[in-house]
Order: C-alpha cells, then sequence, then structure tokens
C-alpha cells in the first residue's frame, strides 16, 4: 500500500500562493485569475492530466537513471514524495481530479526483468491511490517498453483489471521511438482500445551526455517530444492508428515552429510523404497537447496557430514542476473566458469518463463523494 502520511509542504505554500492572488490582484489581473482563494471565491474546477507519482520503491530503482536525467543527484520533491502531498497540493490550487503517471526515465533501464516487475508495481500502487480516492485520482498505466509482449500483458492488465485511465509512454526507449515497427503490436492493441497515450519526454540515449554543462531535462525533453511526434508521423503511425488520443507535453514543445519547415521539404520525400495522406497540419490538429509550463503569451500563441483550442489540456508536472508555473499563465490576457474553462477541464472531460463523473459530482447540488 501507499503511504498516506500528511508531510509538510515544501513548495508553494497556501500563504506563497495569496502572495500569488494578491500580486495578480495589483496587476488588474483579479478578474481573470485562475484560483482566487478568498473564501467567496468560487475556483474553476482543474484536471490535471500531467500529475506524477514518485513511489519510493521506483525512485530506488531507478535513481542512477534519474539521476543522469537530472545530471545530479536527486533531491526533494524526489526524495520526499508522497501521496498525501499530492492531495495537499490538489486542494490547495482547486485541482478537481488529477491522472497519476510515471515520469523519465519511466522503468526501462536496460533490464527486462526489472521493467516487467517495475511496471506491474507502479501500477498496482498508483490503482491503490485510486481505489482509495476514486474522485479524485485516475492513472495512466506504465508499459515495460521496449519488451513489447511484456507490455502487450500489462496492457490488458492494467485497463481490464485495474481499470486504468489512460496509458503513460516515453517518447524513446534507446533507439527507438513510438513509431518504429517494433511497437506496431502495442500500437495497434492501443488503437483497438482507443486509449488514451500520454506520452511524456526525456533526454533519448544519445544525448543525455551532449552538452555536460547543461542538464538534458532543460533542452533535450523539448526536442525528444518533437522528434517522438514527427517519428509518429513520418512512419505513418498517426495515419494507421487514428483512434490512439495521443497526449503529449509542453504544448508541443518546438513542433509549432518546425510545422512550416516540414510542410515545405516534406515534397522532396515521395515516401513520407505518403505516410501523411492528410497533409501536416490536419494530422497534427488530431492529436492532444498539455500546457504544462508552457502558458506564457509566445507559447500559447504557437500551439494554437498549429491545433485548435480543443485540443489543449491543463497539467502541472507536480512534484517535480511547482503549479502555479501553468495557472498564473491561464488567464484573459491571452485566452478568452471558453478557452480557459476548455483547457481547465472541458477538454479533459471529453477524454476521461471519470474526470467528467468527478466534475458532476463537485457540481452544487451534487451528493458530495
Amino acid at each position: 500500500m501507499f503511504d498516506c502520511r500528511v508531510n509538510t509542504l515544501s513548495a508553494c505554500t497556501r500563504r506563497s500562493f495569496l502572495q500569488q492572488v494578491s500580486a495578480a490582484v495589483a496587476a488588474g489581473a483579479a478578474a481573470s485569475f485562475a484560483l482566487a482563494e478568498a473564501p467567496s471565491a468560487q475556483p474553476r474546477p482543474l484536471v490535471d492530466v500531467h500529475c506524477h507519482s514518485l513511489p519510493p520503491f521506483w525512485v530506488d530503482a531507478m535513481r542512477p537513471s534519474i539521476s543522469a536525467q537530472l545530471a545530479g543527484p536527486l533531491k526533494p520533491p524526489w526524495t520526499n514524495w508522497s501521496l498525501q502531498r499530492t492531495l495537499d497540493q490538489m486542494d490547495a490550487y482547486g485541482i478537481a481530479f488529477a491522472v497519476q503517471s510515471i515520469t523519465a526515465p519511466g522503468v526501462w533501464a536496460g533490464d527486462r526483468r526489472q521493467a516487467r516487475v517495475l511496471a506491474r508495481r507502479c501500477n498496482e500502487y498508483m490503482a491503490s491511490a485510486v481505489a482509495a480516492h476514486p474522485h479524485r485520482l485516475g492513472v495512466h498505466a506504465i508499459l515495460p517498453l521496449p519488451d513489447v509482449d511484456a507490455s502487450l500483458k500489462e496492457l490488458s492488465y492494467a485497463f481490464d483489471v485495474l481499470k486504468a485511465d489512460g496509458v503513460g509512454l516515453m517518447t524513446s526507449y534507446g533507439e527507438h521511438y513510438l513509431g518504429d515497427t517494433l511497437f506496431e503490436p502495442v500500437m495497434q492493441a492501443m488503437d483497438a482500445r482507443r486509449a488514451v497515450a500520454f506520452v511524456h519526454p526525456l533526454a533519448p540515449q544519445c544525448c543525455t551526455h551532449l552538452m555536460p554543462a547543461v542538464p538534458p531535462n532543460f533542452i533535450e525533453f523539448l526536442h525528444d517530444t518533437s522528434r517522438a511526434v514527427l517519428n509518429l508521423m513520418l512512419t505513418g503511425t498517426l495515419h494507421r492508428y487514428p483512434n490512439i488520443q495521443f497526449i503529449f507535453c509542453h504544448a508541443g514543445a518546438g513542433l509549432p515552429v518546425m510545422v512550416p519547415r516540414v510542410e515545405g521539404v516534406l515534397p522532396q520525400y515521395p515516401q513520407l510523404a505518403a505516410n501523411v495522406p492528410e497533409g501536416v497540419r490536419p494530422t497534427l490538429r488530431r492529436l492532444h497537447f498539455d500546457v504544462t509550463n508552457s502558458t506564457s503569451r509566445p507559447t500559447l500563441s504557437a500551439i494554437l496557430s498549429m491545433v485548435p483550442d480543443t485540443q489543449l489540456l491543463f497539467g502541472t508536472d507536480s512534484p517535480i514542476v511547482s503549479v502555479p508555473a501553468t495557472v498564473r499563465g491561464l488567464t484573459t490576457d491571452i485566452l478568452s473566458s471558453d478557452q480557459i474553462q476548455a483547457i481547465a477541464h472541458g477538454n479533459a472531460e471529453r477524454l476521461y469518463p471519470r474526470a467528467a463523473q468527478a466534475l458532476r459530482l463537485r457540481a452544487p447540488g451534487s451528493p458530495v463523494p
């Protein structure tokens, strides 16, 4: 079972959050700020699709790989995470429902048996949290890729037994990206289930130590999201499996500025162009993107130039990134009120039936769960 003991919040306390709200009021943004904490205020509900579970057994098993991704030793919140802290932050910032996932580097460190065992333990751990808080939490089940056979078994177990809300994938596994023919059976299985596939970035094998002075999570995470999406598109995977509901992180990373170049170069490669029969933009417009730590005006403008607001989702990257890092950008200075509501929860309700149910239970007049 998971540890439900209450720990002291180490970042973004209630008092610091109130200070941020006061600053927003002073700037004339009170009417549009997302989560005013005044007792009379009615915070809009948020659905967090990018919320991480950091089970201590997973941190211990993957410590060398995690350290490589961070280019340094593990510090809080990696070393002091708890489920109760996640729930406390949800309460503090008006997050009605959060879908848990395992963050980078997932469960793969070159050992098939370890990956299988860790995937099962992580999924059962997160499912236990859901069982204890069914109207607050969901789960993206982790798969032991690149072990395809074990991943197919875990996929079935996650959906049929644990009742997972979706699948959690990494952008790459060693030298293999998601559009690799190696993963075709997994794509077929997810497509058949119309699965939500949340794709988290990491620093790929090639580039973990590319710039020793710069930790790879500064740059390589974003680049690997761009690589993963282009790989899925140019291999025809997105065309062959249109029923998979892909979610990518951080407002599409570098994709919005790459699209014109890809469109311009693609006709020179007829074999690749044949894998994108709908065209680049129509294909990308089917994908979903969270806006985790990506709500600045330039970033939101860029992603909205590529996909409609129906494809954007709220996410926090909690506990790795502070919740206000995303919340403070969801204002009417950049977005319309309707767009804010769609990103905050409306779009996620279409993807996650249990999130929609949870929000219905929170509506005025509904029974308290």
